[in-house]
């Protein structure tokens, strides 16, 4: 739960860039 009001804090723009980051680790784990 805490970890959920932690990321719900986070700003809109650190989430992009989270998501970014998951979809490179993503294209590497399928090479």
């Amino acid at each position: 739960m805490f970890g959920w009001q932690q990321a719900y804090k986070v700003p809109k723009q650190q989430l992009q860039v989270i998501q970014l980051i998951a979809r490179l680790i993503g294209q590497v784990a399928l090479i």
